[in-house]
């Protein structure tokens, strides 16, 4: 039995301050952060605007004046400042990872945007791997790409190859939001081929094939169920997709049944559940609380 933990968090998008008809308006004064390939740089609109005339400023958040420094950050006359593409010994702290903010001033008066963090992200060699995996016939089997935990938070999986053929999620082959590969209904012959993942880089668009791996498939045996893929408690934000994982091996094949705050799943059409786990569409504040995945078979649970 897996306990899952789902706090939500209630967000909304900021509309602009004022009419951009007005003298001074945010056009974006939401933004709070920016992260970028040092290999790629960035550009950056002013989030704050106003009508013709109106004078756009960039500052650090300790309010010293932007500066151009020639090929590595130039404000351009309309307000846009960027950050041109540099090398690991060309990193500064003070253009490279820093608070900004940029004003709109006018003869109506000057409005100041949020500060921004403005945070380079650089270039490092990393590897993906995919590890062995064991199955029955016509049990499940879930394999995961591991990516180095340096770059995790900007490296994401987007595909699966089967034998050097990207798979096209179907009737037996799954990808998962998080990006694991689950194969129901396993058959010898799957045994047969080699699965791969491909990652991409947030930021630089950098590509990376992991090692081919391999699937021992052997006969079924009766056994208790096994977790092969779960969820751990966090923090979401309202109105989006979310998806909790929950897949076992075991036999006979494992019943699943999921639960919230000790109670059987309301009915929602908003709540989906797959062979990949639980959806839940349009995320609200209401849907927070401890999700129960229940695993159970003959032979145990």
């Amino acid at each position: 039995m897996w306990l899952i933990s789902l706090i939500l968090l209630y967000s909304l998008t900021r509309a602009r301050s004022e009419d951009p008809r007005t003298s001074l308006y945010f056009v974006n004064d939401s933004l709070q952060q920016v992260i970028f390939s040092s290999s790629v740089g960035t550009v950056l609109p002013c989030p704050a605007a106003g009508s013709a005339g109106t004078a756009l400023r960039w500052y650090l958040a300790t309010k010293d004046d932007i500066y151009d420094v020639p090929n590595i950050r130039h404000v351009h006359l309309n307000g846009t400042l960027q950050l041109y593409p540099f090398s690991p010994s060309g990193f500064n702290s003070f253009i490279h990872d820093n608070d900004y903010f940029c004003t709109a001033e006018n003869v109506a008066g000057k409005i100041r945007s949020p500060n921004i963090r403005v945070k380079a992200v650089f270039r490092e060699p990393y590897t993906v791997r995919v590890e062995d995996q064991r199955s029955m016939r016509g049990s499940v089997a879930v394999f995961k790409c591991l990516i180095p935990p340096s770059v995790q938070e900007y490296v994401s999986v987007v595909s699966w190859e089967r034998d050097t053929v990207s798979i096209i999620p179907g009737s037996r082959f799954h990808i998962t939001t998080y990006g694991a590969l689950y194969i129901s209904d396993v058959q010898k012959e799957d045994a047969l081929s080699t699965y791969r993942c491909i990652t991409r880089h947030k930021y630089s668009g950098e590509t990376r094939q992991s090692n081919g791996a391999r699937l021992s498939v052997s006969d079924p045996m009766e056994s208790a169920p096994t977790v092969l893929d779960s969820f751990q408690s966090r923090e979401v934000k309202t109105r989006q997709t979310l998806e909790l994982p929950c897949i076992a091996s075991g036999y006979p094949n494992p019943m699943i049944r999921w639960m919230k705050d000790n109670r059987p799943l309301p009915v929602d059409g908003r709540w989906t559940k797959r062979i990949t786990g639980l959806t839940i569409n349009d995320l609200r504040v209401e849907d927070s609380g401890t999700y129960i995945c229940e695993v159970t078979n003959t032979f145990g649970s």
